[in-house]
């Protein structure tokens, strides 16, 4: 079995509208082939799709965005192996840097 890394975004839809958020997520699942691995991402992202009330008072509603596969893993190949690496710019750099208040 291999592992293989899937990249997820999720959509977060406010009600009355506002603002989206949105999540980024990594996950890594090890499956026999590339199909099985990404039917249990699939799984997995759409059990996130939820519907809740904020706490002040919004409905937020998650919605599956994209899921795509970053990279197979051979179980031999996996010591210090790169998962993630991304360029940003200034203001991109600077907008993972924020802090968001609930």
């Amino acid at each position: 079995m291999n592992n293989f890394i899937f990249h997820t975004y999720m959509v977060g839809r406010y009600y009355p509208e506002r603002e989206d958020v949105w999540e980024e997520n990594i996950r890594i699942y090890k499956a026999v082939s590339l199909e099985a691995a990404r039917s249990r991402a699939m799984v997995d992202a759409t059990a996130d799709e939820i519907v809740y009330q904020t706490a002040d008072g919004y409905e937020l509603s998650w919605k599956v965005y994209s899921i795509s596969l970053i990279k197979e893993l051979i179980d031999d190949a996996l010591d210090g192996v790169e998962v993630f690496s991304r360029s940003l710019l200034n203001n991109e750099a600077k907008s993972l840097q924020r802090k968001i208040e609930p």
